[in-house]
């Protein structure tokens, strides 16, 4: 007979696992809402003539992830649909209080260092150059949505 200790044990597991699988569920979702939404009407007829290239480059980078990027953010994956690309980041919300800064501060300054890097950093020099939307988009650990940046090249003029 199980003890009221491994009872509460074994409800902790489960509710562990069940937000790690909601979790994953929502970032598949949130995969097939962007994916497979369709395109609107004036990107029904849109196919970039770089797409190979671009859907390539996805990949290859995609084979590295998921990525630590700093001790709280940990890039998930990357996808690309009618000429947009989506970055998908994980981040950990206890980072706000571990770097005395507010949820708000952060993106704030999260704004300015991702447009700063989109607009000059070599390494996304393609994006640029293809004139392609791209997308950030930042969740907690359990698929809440913490943040979103949209760019494109107009953004670096």
């Amino acid at each position: 007979m199980l003890n009221l200790k491994c009872c509460n044990c074994i409800y902790e597991i489960s509710k562990n696992m069940i937000k790690r699988i909601t979790s994953v569920t929502l970032i598949f979702l949130c995969f097939n809402i962007f994916s497979c939404s369709g395109p609107t009407s004036s990107e029904q007829k849109y196919r970039h003539p770089n797409e190979d290239l671009i859907v390539e480059n996805i990949k290859k980078i995609n084979q590295s992830m998921p990525m630590q990027v700093d001790k709280y953010t940990t890039a998930i994956s990357m996808s690309y649909a009618a000429g947009r690309v989506l970055f998908i980041f994980q981040i950990d919300p206890n980072g706000f209080d571990e770097m005395n800064i507010t949820k708000e501060e952060w993106k704030i300054g999260q704004n300015i260092y991702i447009t700063n890097q989109f607009c000059t950093n070599p390494q996304l020099k393609l994006w640029r150059d293809l004139n392609l939307k791209v997308n950030y988009l930042y969740n907690d650990a359990y698929g809440n949505f913490i943040h979103s940046i949209k760019l494109d090249e107009n953004d670096c003029t």
